[in-house]
């Protein structure tokens, strides 16, 4: 067998494979014999049909089981012997027809990502915004966990004005050109004011009313496409007010034993503000260094490859932006398929030239977390995650990936910015505009 590979571009190579007469006529014969001792033919024993009888019964079929192997065989030894990095399948090009006594001429194309070395990785510098947990920042978060459990109790003070965020039960009834449009009337509908859930900007018609009050408004609204002055009449039923819970040992109860007191509860919420923190600005550091690592980087890779990862994308269920057209809709998904193909052959490359590696530790690590995650053994995990290869390997690549990702980082120079608060934000956007 003569193999010779050739070079078309820097994402493609063609190999021609030449296979000798004898090899074509041996593997004929092997197929010839082999079914000669399975088949039945009338008049004969089995395994003493003539060569001659079963070529003409199955000439067509030995050919195209001799030359898909043949194909198959040559193919890999062309890809095994010259070290060939391709993507997608193989495409046979042209082929020989495959006849006895004559030699067989297969011509391949692979396609290939373009060969590059990755060089100034280390030492990339990085200004990351240095996010710190304020005791504002941590008693906003506080509250918000005890908002998350508001509830509302009665008005029972007459006097007491509808404010926004309280419940108010209210019957309302709706006229358009002073008939009674029953659609939108209601004898009794409860409705959290600044929510709209009624009709649009109309909750605030409720604020300043008191238990027992009716008004009446006009309000437009869209009937049938069409947008119309609707005269609505409002009478107030009964008010709620929201009340938020104190932080107490009986309100911690509700969350398990792991809280001792309402300080462990508070150490916890301050332990996940800071954990997400460090969890963003690393991936503002991940960001930045992919960033950069593609504007160091110029390759080529084949079409075939970008057009995959869009697949993989859709099929991973990127969805359409309200609002986006068609032609936006795939111009955003190219643009994310293509920064995450460079990643992901940058990557690559810089973890072969450092010879970055998973151990089972960092494996485990990462089923620990999954765990922890869905509140679920680990065993079970693993169990889930070893029956699906597809996600095995998807667990491993990330892995990997995290593993280079903490190699990059460490060997970066980082200088941390201090977090500007809302007002110079404001401030400076304001100035901007201006120019």
């Amino acid at each position: 067998m003569e193999i010779q590979l050739e070079t078309q571009s820097p994402i493609k190579k063609t190999v021609n494979i030449v296979i000798d007469k004898d090899s074509v006529n041996e593997e004929l014969t092997k197929e010839i014999q082999k079914l000669r001792k399975k088949v039945n033919v009338k008049g004969f024993r089995k395994g003493k049909v003539p060569v001659s009888l079963i070529k003409k019964m199955y000439g067509d079929s030995v050919k195209y089981e001799v030359l898909n192997r043949l194909l198959n065989d040559s193919l890999l030894k062309a890809i095994q012997e010259n070290n060939i990095n391709y993507v997608g399948d193989p495409v046979v090009k042209d082929v020989s027809e495959l006849e006895e006594d004559k030699e067989l001429k297969i011509n391949a194309e692979f396609h290939i990502i373009e060969e590059f070395e990755p060089e100034n990785y280390k030492g990339i510098k990085l200004e990351i915004e240095k996010l710190e947990v304020t005791e504002e920042i941590f008693n906003n978060a506080l509250q918000n966990v005890l908002a998350r459990f508001t509830y509302f109790e009665d008005v029972e003070d007459e006097s007491l004005p509808v404010e926004e965020g309280y419940q108010v039960v209210a019957s309302i009834d709706a006229y358009v050109d002073n008939e009674r449009y029953e659609p939108l009337c209601k004898d009794e509908i409860v409705l959290t004011i600044g929510e709209n859930y009624y009709l649009p900007d109309f909750d605030s018609y409720f604020i300043g009313l008191t238990k027992n009050d009716e008004t009446e408004v006009n309000h437009t609204f869209d009937k049938d496409g069409e947008t119309v002055e609707g005269r609505f009449v409002i009478k107030i039923k009964w008010i709620k007010k929201p009340v938020v819970p104190e932080l107490t040992e009986d309100f911690i109860s509700q969350f398990g034993e792991e809280y001792k007191s309402v300080e462990d509860f508070k150490n916890k919420i301050r332990e996940d503000l800071e954990a997400n923190f460090k969890e963003q600005m690393r991936e503002a550091k991940i960001e930045k260094i992919l960033e950069n690592l593609r504007e160091r980087h110029n390759f080529q890779y084949p079409e075939i490859l970008l057009e995959k990862q869009i697949e993989f994308l859709k099929k991973k269920s990127t969805y359409k932006i309200p609002g986006e057209d068609e032609e936006s809709f795939e111009k955003r998904l190219k643009e994310i398929a293509e920064k995450q193909i460079r990643n992901s052959i940058i990557l690559e490359k810089i973890e072969q030239k450092e010879n970055i590696k998973p151990t089972q530790e960092d494996i485990d690590k990462e089923f620990e977390k999954l765990a922890a995650q869905f509140r679920v053994e680990v065993e079970r995990i693993k169990e889930f995650y070893m029956k699906n290869n597809e996600l095995s390997q998807e667990l491993f690549s990330k892995v990997t990936n995290n593993k280079v990702f903490d190699f990059l980082i460490e060997h970066a120079e980082i200088t941390y910015k201090e977090k500007k608060d809302d007002n110079e934000e404001n401030q400076t956007e304001t100035s901007e505009e201006e120019k």
